[in-house]
């Protein structure tokens, strides 16, 4: 009676396996050294099409070899295949591991650095929601205000522009009525706060790409960068617009206006008028003006600054 051949099944199916293992492992590896920080959420699209194409190729490989070499070959080339497809996985997953766990002890460290605060909590020093003391004790007139998210955890305080590494931070806590400070740097003498309101502006004095440069303690011209991700912008003619009335610092000298000229001829203001700010023109906000217990309304020109420093004050609320 002959022998049959022994089916190359087994041994063909292991190799194929351990070659599928072994191919999308290295291929990921592979992949990673093409990746960059700058390619977000498509970086880990890029290493899987890597893992993919070095599992087709060395498939591939185990399947040719498989219909053309002979059993016994199969099995020497699966005994190095094989353990070496377990210690590759093995390697990799580890380091897999390694790197969740290292990311996770990182983002924990974060979490609790911005929990943390960096200086003692301390009263705060609430300025009038007026605007008046913000506009005319101001030496600096700056770009407009900054308005922080009151519903995120804490707002840092960085040392320049380019700083990723907070010098301070304004801690904030949800309470019933809305948003509270938790804990505030000593220094921390904001533009304008009011919290019940939802009120917490800072001056901006200047800005970057990623950070603005924020007065935070007028009387000391004491000032901070934040990150911009963590501030509304405002710039003085947005800013402006959104107030609820407006009155000039010097009404002789920077009167209402038909047009928006220095020329342009002057307007009687009705006692006790308020101005509501409706567009902005350069230097120049058209306003209308409504008198006590809705009297004539009246529209004119204002000059709301000389490039240098703000000629009205603003009132936040009614």
């Amino acid at each position: 009676m002959s022998d049959r051949p022994r089916s190359k099944a087994l041994p063909g199916i292991l190799l194929s396996l351990s070659a599928l293992i072994v191919g999308f492992l290295l291929g990921m590896w592979l992949g990673s050294f093409n990746v960059s920080k700058a390619d977000g959420l498509a970086g880990g699209a890029i290493v899987l099409a890597w893992g993919l194409l070095g599992a087709l190729v060395l498939l591939g490989g185990a399947i040719a070899l498989w219909a053309a070499a002979a059993r016994r070959t199969l099995w020497r080339v699966l005994v190095v295949l094989g353990p070496l497809a377990l210690i590759v996985a093995g390697l990799l997953i580890a380091g897999f591991l390694r790197q969740q766990e290292e990311g996770r002890r990182q983002m924990e460290e974060e979490m609790r650095r911005l929990k943390r605060p960096t200086a003692p909590a301390a009263p705060l020093e609430f300025l009038p929601v007026s605007g008046r003391a913000a506009t005319e004790g101001a030496v600096v007139m700056g770009l407009g205000m900054a308005r922080p998210d009151l519903t995120a955890p804490v707002l840092h305080f960085l040392n320049g522009p380019d700083a990723t590494e907070a010098s301070d931070s304004l801690v904030l806590e949800q309470v019933a009525h809305g948003s509270s400070i938790a804990q505030a740097p000593p220094w921390f003498v904001p533009a304008h706060l009011k919290l019940d309101y939802d009120i917490l502006l800072l001056r901006v004095l200047a800005v970057s790409r990623s950070a603005v440069e924020v007065e935070v303690n007028g009387p000391q011209r004491m000032s901070r960068w934040v990150p911009r991700d963590q501030v509304q912008l405002l710039l003085w003619p947005e800013f402006l617009l959104g107030v609820y009335a407006l009155e000039p610092l010097d009404p002789a000298g920077d009167p209402l206006r038909n047009k928006p000229l220095d020329h342009a001829a002057p307007i009687t203001l009705p006692a006790e008028a308020l101005l509501h700010p409706t567009v902005v023109r350069g230097q120049w906000m058209r306003v209308t003006t409504e008198g006590p217990e809705g009297g004539q309304v009246v529209e004119g020109w204002l000059r709301w600054t000389d490039g240098e420093r703000l000629l009205v004050r603003y009132d936040l609320l009614s």
